[in-house]
């Protein structure tokens, strides 16, 4: 599959625009990944499952809020891991129009599925924790829509792998996560994923590909243009901001050209841009 490429900039490394890109704060799994060079070992440790930022994190998530309380904020979407839910959370939580913020979780934000910091868990926690009644309003409800019950709620992430499915190690794990009578035990789908995590590891491969990340981008991209012209705003006041609160691998793929030309993409393009923690950078639609 081929995609015509764009013709315009697609990103801006400022928040000059109306739709901006946030990446999450530092999270545990980036912090000691970094410093100890051992991500090999990282993706077998629990303690990264679906990670949580670190205390620098909340301190940049915070400092972050400096610069979004001086947006006009008119959408915010974010994605369903905890270290977004919890920079976004930072970052708004000091907003002068907090009170009128609603963040709406959309499923097709969360990062690419790479390993266990990026398998979700503890959906039902996260939702009673980042909802309607908490200091910033969390809305779940477009994530309910794609994913209505419980069980695939806990596992949604494996709707986006696409690599080595035949496999019958793959096969086996797939089908045990999906279980109804395992996603309530969180021990077990702990385990699950962190053997899933390993084993393409050791296989050296993304469950998710790179090309499958770059068209979940495009997805989101159309449900954006299609949510602000059911709501009215195609065309968003030049101080009117969208916030996105999303993940560096996401992003990555968001702003590449080159993606749009390649039929497989087996690693980031060259003219991809990784923002760091918390940076903000303008996305053009």
């Amino acid at each position: 599959m081929q995609v015509n490429a764009p013709i315009r900039e697609l990103y801006e490394r400022s928040d000059r625009g109306t739709i901006l890109y946030i990446r999450h704060a530092q999270s545990i799994f980036n912090l000691d990944t970094y410093i100890q060079k051992s991500e090999k070992e990282a993706k077998r440790n629990k303690e990264y499952l679906d990670a949580k930022i670190t205390e620098t994190g909340i301190h940049q998530s915070e400092n972050l809020s400096i610069q979004t309380s001086k947006y006009n904020v008119k959408y915010v979407f974010c994605s369903p891991m905890l270290r977004c839910l919890e920079t976004c959370f930072h970052s708004l939580k000091y907003h002068p129009q907090k009170e009128a913020i609603k963040v709406i979780i959309h499923p097709l934000l969360t990062e690419t599925i790479n390993c266990n910091h990026d398998f979700s868990r503890k959906i039902i926690v996260k939702k009673n924790c980042f909802n309607l009644n908490s200091e910033v309003k969390f809305d779940w409800s477009i994530f309910d829509f794609y994913f209505p019950d419980e069980c695939t709620q806990e596992s949604f992430f494996v709707d986006y792998i696409d690599e080595l499915l035949e496999d019958e190690n793959v096969k086996e794990l797939l089908l045990k996560i999906r279980n109804p009578e395992n996603y309530r035990n969180i021990e077990l789908m702990d385990n699950l994923t962190t053997e899933l995590s390993a084993f393409y590891s050791d296989k050296k491969v993304r469950p998710e590909s790179l090309k499958k990340l770059f068209l979940r981008n495009l997805k989101f991209k159309d449900f954006l243009n299609s949510y602000l012209n059911e709501k009215g705003h195609p065309n968003l006041d030049i101080d009117e901001k969208v916030l996105v609160y999303t993940h560096s691998n996401f992003i990555q793929t968001s702003n590449s050209k080159m993606a749009y030309s390649l039929e497989k993409i087996d690693n980031f393009p060259e003219d991809s841009y990784k923002p760091d923690n918390c940076e903000v950078i303008s996305i053009f639609i």
